[in-house]
């Protein structure tokens, strides 16, 4: 569940917060909101030094395992990850008058590029021309005749390297998860 604020309590992210029973509130996947969504969200400006943050939530009825919030965690990252794939990339087209479109990596579409470019190899070019519908939409569609193998091996390497990319950023993002704020000790209190 998202939410916006501060989510730490003595540096933590991870807290009791009922002394009598096992509930747990565990704060993840924080992000610093821009300027813009600071003050939509907030109705003002940001003072110099303030920490404030849109986060997901959730609680528990019993402190959360290692795994449990690691989950949680990888989940959101995952997530992004699976989006920016989707609609982060961009190609500049390799025709007379280049353009620079976005591009809409479906799984389908994927499958659908690749199969081309394997045919292509295999008979030596001899099905070009092809045409790829590039955009993420159908307002912003633009239709690029492929009509050399020079011009489908440039693309589909743009393509497999801008997918590449993403994904080493993501694993990265995996690996700088930094677990400090969810440990406790025997009693539920920060450490």
């Amino acid at each position: 569940m998202a939410t916006y604020g501060n989510p730490y309590r003595e540096g933590k992210l991870l807290y009791r917060v009922d002394p009598l029973r096992d509930i747990y509130y565990f704060a993840y996947d924080l992000r610093t909101p821009s300027e813009e969504e600071f003050r939509a969200i907030f109705g003002r400006e940001r003072q110099d030094g303030e920490q404030q943050y849109i986060y997901e939530w959730q609680f528990f009825d019993h402190k959360p395992t290692h795994e449990e919030m690691a989950a949680l965690i990888y989940e959101r990252i995952n997530a992004r990850c699976d989006a920016a794939i989707l609609e982060g990339g961009a190609y500049t087209t390799l025709e007379d008058e280049p353009r620079r479109c976005r591009l809409y990596l479906s799984q389908q579409n994927q499958f659908n590029w690749k199969a081309i470019y394997d045919m292509a190899c295999r008979l030596e070019g001899r099905n070009l021309p092809a045409v790829f519908k590039l955009g993420v939409s159908d307002e912003d569609a633009y239709y690029y005749t492929i009509t050399s193998m020079r011009q489908l091996e440039h693309f589909i390497l743009s393509v497999f390297k801008f997918i590449e990319t993403t994904l080493a950023a993501c694993w990265q993002a995996k690996q700088s998860v930094d677990f400090t704020p969810y440990t406790l000790d025997h009693d539920g209190k920060t450490n």
